[in-house]
């Protein structure tokens, strides 16, 4: 009997262990997925402000070419022979903006591109985040499974041999009643004969 309780709380002990050991993987998880996180999040930051600086450049560059644009205009109603030098000044600057700005719109779209990327490895990262905790969560259901098996095994065990300690009991009692012949059972004292 005292070692069956030395058996039970050595497998309590073992069971806080295994325990542990779950809440542990779980943690670190939880801490690989808030990482992830972070970092999916540290890179659409990043991709957000390169995007809004693009925008405004673009949105100045936009401004910058229809002022140049109007001012070209200005220039050809106004030309003279002595201006002509500086509408081709102008005319030069001015498709200089041009080709800045479409450079400017392709490292937007390459911007754009990469902002759907980071989103796509956001995603992922999420799908990828929820897979692991699945996997955790089953693990863990099937540890507990595992456990119960056991346990109920164990405690199937310790009924099958406290019946057979009660029948050797019983007839060892019986045997100081009603002497040795087989089959020997107890027979309570007062129970009518």
């Amino acid at each position: 009997m005292e070692e069956l309780e030395e058996e039970v709380s050595a497998k309590g002990k073992k069971m806080g262990v295994l325990e542990k050991s779950a809440k542990e993987a779980e943690r670190e998880g939880a801490r690989k997925v808030d990482e992830m996180r972070k970092r999916a999040e540290e890179a659409v930051k990043k991709v957000g402000g390169v995007l809004e600086k693009e925008r405004a450049e673009a949105k100045k560059m936009k401004e910058t070419v229809e002022r140049l644009t109007s001012e070209l205009d200005e220039l050809r109603t106004e030309r003279t022979a002595a201006e002509s030098d500086e509408a081709e000044k102008l005319s030069e600057e001015l498709a200089r903006e041009r080709d800045r700005v479409a450079a400017l719109r392709r490292e937007l779209k390459k911007a754009r591109a990469e902002a759907r990327r980071a989103q796509e490895d956001v995603a992922q990262l999420r799908s990828d985040v929820e897979a692991v905790n699945r996997e955790v969560d089953g693990r863990v259901v099937e540890m507990v499974r595992a456990r119960e098996r056991q346990w109920a095994a164990r405690l199937e065990k310790a009924c099958g041999e406290r019946q057979v300690m009660g029948r050797a009991l019983l007839n060892e009692w019986g045997k100081g009643e009603r002497g040795e012949g087989m089959p020997q059972e107890y027979e309570y004292r007062f129970v009518g004969r």
